[in-house]
């Protein structure tokens, strides 16, 4: 087996690992807020678990700038489509 195919396999672990996390919200997710995407869903389950920055980078495969560039990206998408934000939605104080 090649490298690639092994870290395929390894993130599709992390994934299913991830959304066992927390299987209520996923689903509360889905259902009132069916424009996000599986990664917008990741990211929120992993702020809700008290993930860092660099943590998240890390499971979602993407350098730590990235990460929070996805994060904001995210917060403006919520903002726009549903008048929520991240810590709103999470009940983050």
């Amino acid at each position: 087996m090649k490298n690639s195919e092994f870290i395929r396999k390894d993130l599709s672990i992390i994934d299913s690992v991830i959304f066992k996390l927390e299987p209520a919200f996923v689903n509360m997710i889905t259902e009132d807020y069916p424009s996000l995407t599986e990664e917008e869903i990741k990211i929120l389950i992993l702020i809700k678990n008290n993930f860092s920055e660099e943590e998240m980078a890390r499971f979602i495969s993407l350098t730590e700038d990235e990460t929070v560039s996805a994060v904001s990206k995210l917060n403006r998408k919520l903002r726009k489509n549903y008048n929520i934000s991240i810590k709103k939605l999470l009940n983050i104080n």
